[in-house]
């Protein structure tokens, strides 16, 4: 095999990976980064990405990687200059690449995900890494900045990447001051924003929809596959209206009489979280009934017990107002030609996080029922790697088990 060949045979069980065959770093222009160590001279600085909903499930993913580390074996050969191996540092295992090795065996590293410099005097302290590692790339990359008027002291805060270009290899950037930005908006609109905020608290809009062509920011509420993802534009409606309904719901009694028929709406307390939820019902039988909550997207099945009905005094309040979650379709998706695979369905729960942040996303088009949607970094190649990675962890657990039963035997 050549020098130059992507894996380098050291070991007879094992093969060398290289920091240099690792995916290449992709910075998007205006992502948000944290400054996470600069240069004496403030030319350069080592920058990690705020964490977008494909990274979010790619880092997820190699945490989980670099969890069976410790079952996988040491390095009983030295290490050459910019292998790729298994450290372990601040209380877990995290991808190390080789920056020197001393005539004494000492190994000199500096981290690949996270910002460290280490000196390892024995190589039963280096572990191999399983192949998969090498679907992510560093998590940590040095830039050239550029018109960046930066300081020590800014180390470890948030910036806003304007891309200008690249030099040798490097990455030019300016990195723009994210509060200072926030700051400056804010001073200027500050008396209309007090306006908009007290007319919302008198007239909350009835209909929840989504801006067509447009980049929103919207929270994900539920997900069920690719298909299915639910998500909000006024979280903070959904929570106030969330607090009222639980308030009022939990001052309803049981009326034993009251059997919800199909297709209605009723409030019903979950077994889940115990919360009430406005739902509509999709049987009812041998007092037990099975509800869809259109305002989080979500099914489940309770005792007649939990469910109350909406009098003439509450229709105002709970039967006027539009549900507040819409179904959301990832493109790739849109035409129905092929339903997600189990793969591509957990791949997405695992990137798609139910979280109260808002999530950047590019709403397509309107369609019968849901909209189609973007969400930079979720896409099927994202799902296929994600997937790839956890059925290889998977893989190797099971491995490493199977190996111990045998060595009890």
């Amino acid at each position: 095999m050549s020098q130059d060949a992507t894996i380098i045979q050291a070991h007879p069980s094992h093969e060398v990976m290289l920091e240099k065959n690792l995916p290449k770093f992709i910075l998007p222009d205006g992502c948000s980064v944290w400054l996470k160590d600069i240069s004496a001279d403030c030319k350069w600085g080592v920058i990690k990405t705020v964490e977008g909903m494909g990274e979010q499930g790619e880092r997820d993913m190699l945490e989980d990687v670099m969890e069976v580390c410790k079952e996988l074996d040491s390095l009983v050969v030295a290490p050459v200059v910019g292998q790729l191996v298994g450290v372990w540092q601040e209380k877990r295992w995290v991808r190390g690449v080789v920056e020197k090795v001393e005539d004494d065996g000492c190994v000199w590293l500096h981290g690949v995900d996270h910002l460290c410099y280490i000196k390892i005097d024995q190589l039963s302290n280096l572990k191999h890494l399983p192949e998969v590692s090498l679907l992510v790339s560093a998590q940590c990359n040095t830039v050239r900045l550029v018109k960046s008027k930066l300081v020590r002291n800014m180390v470890d805060k948030v910036f806003r990447v304007n891309l200008r270009g690249e030099k040798n290899g490097f990455i030019r950037v300016e990195l723009l001051d994210i509060v200072k930005e926030h700051e400056d908006i804010n001073d200027a609109t500050s008396k209309d924003a007090k306006v908009v905020n007290v007319e919302k608290a008198q007239a909350l809009p009835r209909n929840v929809t989504l801006k067509v062509g447009k980049m929103m920011d919207l929270t994900v509420l539920h997900v069920e596959s690719p298909t299915a993802v639910y998500m909000c534009p006024v979280l903070g409606e959904l929570k106030e209206f969330q607090k009222y309904l639980y308030k009022t719901a939990s001052e309803l009694t049981f009326d034993p009489d009251f059997v919800p028929e199909v297709g209605s709406i009723v409030l019903a307390r979950t077994k889940s979280d115990g919360y009430w939820y406005r739902v509509r019902v999709i049987s009812c039988m041998e007092g037990r009934v099975s509800f869809f909550c259109p305002d989080f997207g979500f099914m489940e099945e309770v005792k007649l017990e939990s469910v109350r009905r909406i009098n003439s005094r509450l229709a105002e309040t709970f039967l006027s107002k539009n549900f507040l979650a819409c179904r959301c379709v990832l493109r790739e998706w849109r035409d129905g030609r092929s339903s997600p695979t189990e793969v591509e369905t957990e791949a997405i729960k695992r990137i798609v996080k139910i979280s109260d942040k808002t999530v950047k996303v590019m709403v397509v088009e309107k369609r019968d029922g849901f909209y189609v949607v973007d969400i930079p970094g979720v896409d099927k190649m994202q799902l296929a790697k994600v997937g790839e990675m956890e059925e290889e962890v998977a893989r190797i657990r099971k491995d490493l088990g199977r190996m111990r039963v045998h060595s009890d035997v």
